[in-house]
């Protein structure tokens, strides 16, 4: 009898502690950088470099590939509520081997993230930054 006693007391103990969660619902999630985001582009590229971040007002596109031939290039950008994420990326051509480019995102003007592309033996170049999610589960 003292066994069953035991085994029920564990028993409900672990049943407990698997019912009790600490994690969060979805909609509490807390903000982890600003909205306001400055990208910026730093180096040396004599090509032409297409440039694409996330769309300002939503979450389910990225602009249209900005053109620009000269560097520093720099984009200041207040994102809307619904936008979740955003990030940068270079691609370009027509560039000599070797040349660096920096891309630099900055959240009310504290630097958040860094990458840095080199152009290829062709001239070409690619690079991108992480995702930058505007918030996080605290949970994870």
């Amino acid at each position: 009898m003292k066994n069953i006693i035991y085994i029920l007391f564990f028993l409900s103990v672990f049943i407990l502690f698997i019912s009790c969660s600490n994690e969060l619902p979805a909609d509490h999630y807390i903000q982890r950088f600003s909205r306001n985001i400055s990208f910026k582009i730093i180096g040396e590229y004599s090509g032409e470099l297409s440039i694409s971040y996330s769309n300002p007002n939503d979450n389910h596109g990225v602009t249209p590939g900005e053109i620009t031939t000269v560097l520093p290039w720099q984009k200041d950008i207040l994102y809307n509520e619904s936008t979740k994420l955003t990030g940068l990326s270079i691609k370009g051509s027509d560039g000599l081997p070797n040349e660096i480019v920096q891309l630099l995102i900055y959240a009310d003007g504290e630097l958040i993230e860094t990458e840095f592309a080199i152009a290829d033996e062709n001239g070409k170049i690619y690079g991108e930054t992480s995702i930058i999610y505007f918030y996080h589960n605290p949970n994870n």
